[in-house]
């Protein structure tokens, strides 16, 4: 599903979203859906597609993941996986 290289604004921005509504619970409490056009989908599905996006992702974005500034949305997706796993 997901592709290498740069991924549409509009995932990033979904990405942003998500991580900024759960980066301060607990891992049992993050969400399993996220919201894309007022619609409901599993998280899953965003993961899959930024998981290879070579896009940067912003300062305050790195800071709540606690990766470095200039770190890549396919790291900051792997932080967001593990937590679900959790």
């Amino acid at each position: 599903m997901g592709k290498r290289g740069h991924v549409g604004g509009y995932l990033r921005d979904a990405f942003e979203v998500y991580v900024e509504a759960h980066f301060k619970k607990k891992a049992a409490e993050w969400a399993p859906l996220f919201e894309l056009d007022g619609e409901q989908k599993p998280i899953g599905e965003l993961i899959g597609s930024l998981r290879s996006c070579t896009d940067i992702m912003p300062g305050d974005l790195c800071d709540q993941l606690e990766l470095p500034l200039g770190s890549r949305y396919s790291k900051g997706v792997r932080v967001v996986e593990s937590q679900l796993k959790a």
